[in-house]
This record gives C-alpha cells, sequence and structure tokens, in this order.
C-alpha cells in the first residue's frame, strides 16, 4: 500500500511525500533503498539531506497502548498529505476531526 502528493511550497520547492507500507520482514532490507534510487533518478548530484525516510513511531510495537500511538501518528501523517483536499475529501476519509491548522502551512498541492 502507498501514496504519495507531490506540493509545491515557497520554502521547499518542488517535492513529493510517499506513505508507503514496508512489511516488518523488509524494514532493513527496505531502509537504505529511497536514497539510493533517488541518487539513480536525479538528473543533478545528490544534495544531502533530499531524502528522509523514517518508520511512522508504533509501527513494529505489538502492545495495545503503541497501536494506538501508531494509529494517531499515521492519522498525522495522512492528515498532513491531504493539507489543501477538500473538507469533503477529509469527511470520507476520516481524517476532519483533527481540524486542519494542526498539520502544518497549506502548499500548493
Amino acid at each position: 500500500a502507498w501514496a504519495y502528493v507531490h506540493e509545491r511550497g515557497s520554502v521547499n520547492g518542488a517535492h513529493v511525500h510517499i506513505l508507503l507500507h514496508v512489511p516488518p520482514k523488509l524494514k532493513r532490507e527496505f531502509r537504505a533503498n529511497p536514497l539510493r534510487w533517488a541518487k539513480a533518478v536525479l538528473p543533478q548530484p545528490y544534495m544531502r539531506k533530499t531524502v528522509r525516510s523514517h518508520c511512522i513511531l508504533g509501527a513494529d510495537a505489538p502492545d495495545g497502548i503503541s497501536r494506538k500511538s501508531y494509529a494517531f501518528n499515521l492519522d498525522g501523517k495522512l492528515h498532513y498529505m491531504v493539507k489543501t483536499a477538500p473538507l469533503e475529501l477529509e469527511h470520507e476519509l476520516g481524517l476532519a476531526t483533527w481540524g486542519r491548522s494542526r498539520w502544518g502551512p497549506k502548499g500548493r498541492i
């Protein structure tokens, strides 16, 4: 499962946010790949900190409290990615309860 948005903002310019499910058994193997892929496709030399990749907090924890933390953090990522979407879409995705202002500035998506 994956989702992405291409955003153009006044501070970071054109960039993408990618949310990608990686099965736990592939986590270690996958870790270095986003950086390797970016270096392979970018037309210019790689600039440090261009690729930032991290696991959503609570994703690999088995207990219920951490699962709630994971659900909260995943919802935050999803809400950030649809930050300029019509409010109706946020309702359809079950994200409208968080409130828009919490998830950062609105760039052009």
